[in-house]
């Protein structure tokens, strides 16, 4: 094996924004292999990736101590504590990203700064780019893991659309 085709312990990236079995954290964990693998980011990794992995090389040497470094994307620093706590901050933001709705409209809702969902989005959520592939979001963002599930939700659908159906007659 040359060096050229020599394989760094970590799955290449190259192909990850168009793969379809990508999880909607692919950013976070690319970078975090990076650096449990003690490699660096290739060519093929994307700017926000490169900046995840800067900064967590930054905090990799304070994270003992508790103290954080993020000096290069503080922005990332608040969204990471918005996944960490998760709750219904972050549900409504996640929600709201998979409604595609934008980062202003979805910071004035919610009183997160913009910049900060905007790197929720990127690192820990990334659905905005896969909105129109309905399986992807489903089994992946979602994490439904049944089809039966799938097919009970939509028979209930099915019938509660029947149930309130124009053809039917109203009292």
């Amino acid at each position: 094996m040359t060096k050229a085709t020599q394989h760094n312990g970590t799955a290449p990236s190259f192909n990850r924004r168009y793969d379809p079995f990508r999880r909607a954290d692919w950013r976070w964990q690319r970078a975090r292999a990076l650096i449990t693998a003690g490699s660096r980011p290739d060519r093929y990794d994307d700017p926000q990736t490169r900046a995840i992995y800067g900064n967590l090389k930054l905090i990799a040497p304070t994270a003992t101590s508790g103290q954080s470094s993020v000096q290069s994307w503080p922005e990332l620093e608040a969204a990471h504590r918005l996944r960490v706590s998760g709750g219904v901050l972050t549900d409504e933001i996640e929600a709201r990203l998979l409604a595609g709705e934008n980062f202003d409209s979805i910071a004035g809702r919610t009183g997160v700064a913009s910049a900060v969902v905007r790197a929720y989005e990127a690192v820990f959520f990334n659905v905005a780019d896969a909105l129109s592939s309905r399986d992807w979001l489903l089994f992946t963002a979602l994490r439904v893991q049944t089809w039966s599930l799938v097919l009970k939700q939509a028979k209930f659908f099915r019938n509660l659309a029947a149930l309130f159906s124009a053809d039917r007659d109203v009292p």
